[in-house]
C-alpha cells in the first residue's frame, strides 16, 4: 500500500512538472530553444561531454540573440542581444544575483550576495573604488610591478624555455590586493596560495556546470568541496594572522580618524564601518568580503594581463606598435602617473580586444525580483533567471562584423565605437548597479603593469591562435597555462 502511495505522489509530480513545461513552451513559443522532450525540457541537448567545452556548451545554450533552456518545469533565458543585455542589466528588478552564486559559500559578500545584504555593503565600500582613491594607489601599483619585473628578469627571461606568466603574476596582485585594500605593505604571497585559491575557484566552476553535485547532500562527500573549502580556510586564516580574530580594536581606531578628510579609503576599514539592518558586519560577513575582493582582484587581473600577453606574444606587429608607443610617450626617467597612462591610445584599444574575445567574465546571471516585461520575451515572471551571454555578444559577426574571431585591435578605433550599441562591450561582468566595483582599479592598474612589462620584455609564445582551447570556471581561462618566452629588450638609444 505505501509503496502504490508513493507511485501515485511520484505519478503527480512529474504531471505537475510536465503541466509546467508545457505551459512555459506555449507562452514562449517566440523564443528560440532545442527541441524539448516531456518532463527533462531541452537541457539534455547539452551533452555530458560538453560540459568541460566552453565553445559547445554556450552555443548549444544559446542558440539566437535570445534563446530558452527548459529542465523539469523550470525555465532559463539566455541572452546574446545588446539592447536586450542592457535592459536587463540595467534594471532595478534584476539586481538579485542569480541561486548558483550561493556555490561560491559566501552568502554575505560583494559579489554573491542577495539585493538586501550587498546594497548596504555596495554603498559603503563604493567610494574606496572612485577614481581619486584609486589614483592615490599608484605607488603601490608601481612598486610591485617592479617587483614582478625585477623576478621575471632573475628567474625566467634569456633562458629561451616557455613558463607560465599567470602564475607570476598572480602571485604580485595578491600582494598588491592586500596592500591596496588591506593597508598592509608586506605581505608575501606563495605559489602554493595561489595554487590553492586557483583550485576553489576552478571546482567552484566545476560544481555550477555539474546538476549531479548540486544537492548538498551529494556534494559535501565530493572532492569539489574539500578543495573549495581549502580556499576559503585559506584566506579566512590569511586575514585572522594580519588583523587577528577581532575586528574590535580596529573599529575603535577607525571611530578616532576623520576618514573624510583622506582623499584615500582603504576597503577593510570602510567595510568595518558597513551597517546592515542596524548592526555592524559580524566577522564571518567581514571575512566572506575580504576572501571575495581579493580572488576577484588578484584572478580577474592577472587573467586578463595573461590574455594579453599571449595575444602580443602572436602579434608581434601589434607588440612592436605597442612597444613604440610606449617609448614614444613615456621617458625612461618619468614616473608614471595618470596624465602619462592617458596617452596610451593603442595599449588601450589591444587591452579592449583582448578583453573582447577573453572577456574573464564570460557570461552573467541575474534573477528577476518580480514580475517584469522584457521584450522580445514578454512578462519574465519573479524568481526567473537570466543569463547574459557576454562572451556571443562580444563574437557577433552582426556587431563585429565577419572577423569577429579574429584579433583586430583596430575594433576599437574611435570611429568605429561610436557605431556601436552601448553593451556591445561588456567585459567586466555586465552594467547598472550591480557592475564590477573594481573598474577603475584595473583601468589604472593594468596599463601600469602591462607598460613596464612590455617597456623592459619582449614576449614570444609557442602556442599559435588557432590552437587556443579553454579551461572554464567561474571564469575563462586559456588551457594549458598562459605559456611565454621571455628576452629583455635593448634599450633603444636616441
Amino acid at each position: 500500500m505505501l509503496l502504490f502511495l508513493l507511485a501515485v505522489v511520484l505519478v503527480l509530480f512529474l504531471v505537475q512538472i510536465e503541466l509546467t513545461r508545457l505551459n512555459i513552451s506555449r507562452k514562449y513559443k517566440h523564443i528560440s530553444g532545442s527541441k524539448e522532450y516531456p518532463i527533462i525540457g531541452n537541457i539534455a541537448s547539452v551533452k555530458r561531454h560538453q560540459l568541460s567545452d566552453f565553445n559547445l556548451i554556450i552555443n548549444e545554450l544559446c542558440r539566437d540573440t535570445v534563446s530558452k533552456v527548459t529542465a523539469f518545469g523550470q525555465v532559463l533565458f539566455v541572452v546574446a542581444d545588446p539592447a536586450v543585455a542592457q535592459t536587463i542589466l540595467s534594471s532595478s528588478n534584476f539586481h538579485k544575483r542569480s541561486y548558483i552564486f550561493k556555490f561560491f559559500e559566501m552568502e554575505s559578500a560583494l559579489f554573491t550576495s542577495i539585493y538586501e545584504t550587498w546594497k548596504p555593503i555596495r554603498k559603503g565600500v563604493q567610494s574606496c573604488f572612485s577614481k581619486k582613491s584609486i589614483v592615490t594607489m599608484t605607488n603601490a601599483f608601481l612598486k610591485h610591478s617592479d617587483n614582478l619585473c625585477q623576478e621575471l628578469e632573475e628567474g625566467f627571461a634569456n633562458t629561451g624555455a616557455p613558463f607560465d606568466i599567470y602564475t607570476l603574476i598572480a602571485r604580485f596582485e595578491i600582494n598588491k590586493v592586500v596592500e591596496t585594500m588591506l593597508d598592509c605593505p608586506n605581505f608575501n604571497s606563495t605559489e602554493y596560495l595561489v595554487d590553492t585559491l586557483q583550485e576553489a575557484s576552478d571546482n567552484i566552476g566545476r560544481r555550477i556546470f555539474n546538476p549531479m553535485i548540486y544537492p548538498e547532500i551529494i556534494y559535501k562527500f565530493t572532492d569539489c568541496r574539500k578543495k573549495i573549502r581549502a580556499g576559503h580556510d585559506l584566506g579566512a586564516v590569511i586575514l585572522r594572522e594580519i588583523c587577528g580574530s577581532d575586528f574590535t580594536e580596529r573599529r575603535q581606531r577607525l571611530n578616532e580618524i576623520n576618514n573624510n578628510e583622506q582623499s584615500s579609503k582603504i576597503f577593510f576599514d570602510e567595510l568595518l564601518k558597513v551597517v546592515k539592518h542596524g548592526k555592524l558586519l559580524t566577522y564571518d560577513e567581514v571575512v566572506d568580503n575580504f576572501k571575495t575582493i581579493v580572488v576577484a582582484g588578484f584572478e580577474t587581473q592577472s587573467l586578463a594581463m595573461g590574455w594579453i600577453l599571449v595575444m602580443l606574444a602572436m602579434h608581434q606587429d601589434v607588440q612592436q606598435k605597442v612597444y613604440d608607443e610606449i617609448c614614444e610617450n613615456i621617458p625612461d626617467d618619468a614616473e608614471l602617473d595618470c596624465e602619462l597612462l592617458k596617452k596610451m591610445e593603442y595599449l588601450d584599444m589591444v587591452i579592449k580586444e583582448t578583453l573582447r574575445l577573453f572577456p574573464v567574465a564570460p557570461v552573467t546571471m541575474r534573477d528577476s525580483l518580480q514580475d517584469t516585461h522584457v521584450e522580445p520575451f514578454g512578462e519574465i515572471p519573479k524568481g526567473t533567471p537570466v543569463l547574459v551571454a557576454i562572451y556571443k555578444i562580444h563574437r557577433s559577426p552582426e556587431i563585429w562584423g565577419p572577423d569577429a574571431d579574429k584579433f583586430n585591435p583596430d575594433n576599437f578605433l574611435p570611429s568605429k565605437v561610436s557605431e556601436r550599441h552601448l553593451y556591445s562591450y561588456i567585459p567586466y561582468g555586465g552594467g547598472g548597479a550591480r557592475n564590477c566595483i573594481g573598474i577603475n582599479y584595473a583601468t589604472i592598474n593594468m596599463r601600469i603593469v602591462l607598460i613596464k612589462l612590455l617597456k623592459k620584455f619582449r614576449f614570444t609564445t609557442p602556442l599559435t591562435y588557432d590552437s587556443i582551447e579553454y579551461k572554464y570556471g567561474i571564469t575563462l581561462k586559456l588551457g594549458g597555462g598562459y605559456q611565454v618566452i621571455a628576452d629583455t629588450r635593448k634599450q633603444k638609444t636616441s
